[in-house]
């Protein structure tokens, strides 16, 4: 089981990796509607400078049930070899005041049920007090707006919709900055909880739609990716030898936990034979 675990992640990270050296992200709006790339963002407390990238996954291929919360699943994204997160550190003011979070948003769906998809990180559930209405009319702006303004700067300047390459950097006397009132805050524009972790923390991830077509009484809270072992994180961290590294994780349970489970199972084995005999 965990040589097929292994082989998952590899086909993962080859696909990754695959596609063209540089690429415009997907908006959130797309046609197609698959709503945009996983993207993430990591910021400077201090100078206020940001970092962008496009993570190369379609928002459809990373919803509930997708199979990303797989015991064993595990993503893994290298920062350093990206030249726009040279040029980003060259801007910071030390590690220390680091923050990350990763979203994605589908703005098409109108007011249907499972209508406008929205996913982010956060140490607590940051959708948890929003109401249809909310995802409607709060959460598709900032988003929109904030990768349409990113989508040509940087490495996003391909034709070709999806890679795992394409990145921006952006200094706070830039309207378009991460941070900037009207476009993506830490807590979406004012709108949900804090989405942001600090480096070498690890954080939750959530998603969010619309559960009717009702308007603001009903409070659709969002769930969290997880499986029976514990949650799905993302992780932002540096590694030994200077590596930046962003990882996606689902949870495997602990040797302890797989020799329960094999007991039981065998257990459960030995009673259905005895039934047969």
């Amino acid at each position: 089981m965990k040589s097929n675990l292994k082989a998952l992640a590899a086909g993962v990270g080859m696909a990754l990796v695959a596609g063209s050296a540089s690429a415009a992200i997907r908006l959130p709006g797309d046609a197609g509607g698959n709503g945009s790339e996983v993207f993430a963002v990591i910021y400077d407390t201090e100078s206020k400078a940001s970092f962008m990238k496009d993570l190369g996954i379609e928002l459809q291929n990373f919803l509930p049930g997708s199979g990303v919360t797989a015991p064993g699943y595990n993503l893994q994204f290298s920062l350093t070899a990206d030249s726009n997160w040279t040029s980003f550190l060259a801007l910071t003011d030390g590690s220390p005041a680091l923050r990350f979070m990763v979203a994605a948003a589908d703005t098409t769906g109108g007011t249907n049920p499972n209508g406008q998809r929205f996913m982010a990180t956060g140490a607590a559930n940051p959708f948890s007090n929003l109401t249809n209405n909310n995802i409607s009319a709060n959460l598709p702006a900032a988003a929109i707006k904030y990768l349409s303004d990113n989508q040509n700067r940087g490495s996003h300047n391909s034709a070709t919709p999806v890679s795992a390459n394409g990145s921006s950097v952006t200094t706070d006397d830039l309207a378009i900055n991460f941070g900037k009132a009207g476009t993506m805050t830490p807590t979406w524009n004012g709108v949900t909880g804090n989405m942001t972790g600090a480096l070498g923390s690890s954080l939750g991830f959530y998603f969010i739609t619309r559960n009717s077509s009702g308007a603001g009484t009903t409070r659709p809270g969002g769930e969290a990716y997880l499986n029976s072992v514990g949650p799905a994180t993302w992780t932002f961290a540096q590694a030994q030898g200077g590596d930046y590294q962003l990882t996606y994780a689902a949870p495997v349970p602990e040797p302890e936990s797989w020799a329960l489970m094999l007991a039981g199972m065998a257990i459960i084995g030995g009673i259905a034979r005895r039934r047969r005999a």
